[in-house]
């Protein structure tokens, strides 16, 4: 069984050249986003992608670079189809289900009488598309989760925004291919974030056979990002760009 994974976002809400968070992923018939940041949905219908198809979202953390385009997908959806949103499932972080309440409360009808199913993830399993899909909370906000996806003998793991944590490695440990964020450098650490040595670091303890670094701030958005992490790591690693396209 193969996965499919477009970057739509590789940057953050000060980049220019890179959109925020979000990605794109399909197994076998089923379409999914993990995370739906600004500019989102103007990606999807760029790629031309039919959102009618959309089942699943999900999502790691309620900063507004992570979810700020969900309700407008889930209106685009809405005015094609009124009811079509009711087959949408949405895993998130604990609290999820008070966001969506608010947001209802404020956008009325067309939202709430079409809610889409929501369930919270903490340290949880569920199942999408055949695969298992695992989360695990983040040295980030209070409720912020990381995703891991296994099939069989593959593995795919999301760090979204987190720090260095031992924990949360020896949850990804020996995913094919891991998608980590690695937002500032070493000279200008910030708390709840990595930089390229520890993203190295998380790398090497979590033996991931490939991994592509993403969620990058511009002043870590240099030509030598990939030489600053490869000082401290000798796998395979690669530096994600807006568009790109993987497949496990």
């Amino acid at each position: 069984m193969v996965m499919f994974i477009k970057i739509l976002g590789s940057g953050t809400i000060l980049s220019d050249n890179r959109n925020p968070s979000g990605y794109l992923i399909k197994s076998q018939n089923h379409l999914a986003l993990m995370d739906c940041g600004p500019g989102i949905l103007n990606k999807l219908v760029y790629l031309n992608v039919d959102l009618l198809t959309l089942s699943t979202l999900f999502l790691s953390h309620f900063y507004i670079d992570h979810y700020s385009d969900v309700l407008p997908v889930m209106m685009r959806r809405y005015l094609k189809n009124q009811q079509i949103n009711r087959n949408l499932t949405i895993f998130g972080p604990v609290g999820l289900n008070y966001w969506f309440d608010m947001q209802s409360r404020l956008h009325g009808d067309w939202l709430s009488d079409n809610k889409p199913r929501l369930i919270e993830m903490h340290e949880s399993e569920v199942k999408w598309a055949g695969w298992t899909v695992k989360s695990y909370p983040t040295i980030h906000t209070d409720n912020s989760i990381a995703f891991k996806f296994i099939k069989d003998s593959k593995s795919f793991f999301y760090s979204s925004d987190t720090d260095y944590d031992t924990a949360l490695v020896s949850f990804a440990k020996n995913s094919r291919l891991a998608i980590l964020e690695c937002s500032h450098s070493d000279e200008n650490p910030v708390k709840g974030h990595l930089t390229p040595n520890k993203a190295a670091s998380f790398i090497n303890n979590a033996v991931f056979e490939k991994t592509l670094i993403t969620h990058i701030y511009p002043e870590n958005d240099t030509a030598d990002l990939l030489k600053r992490i490869k000082m401290f790591s000798n796998r395979d690693i690669l530096i994600a760009f807006d568009l790109m396209e993987l497949e496990i």
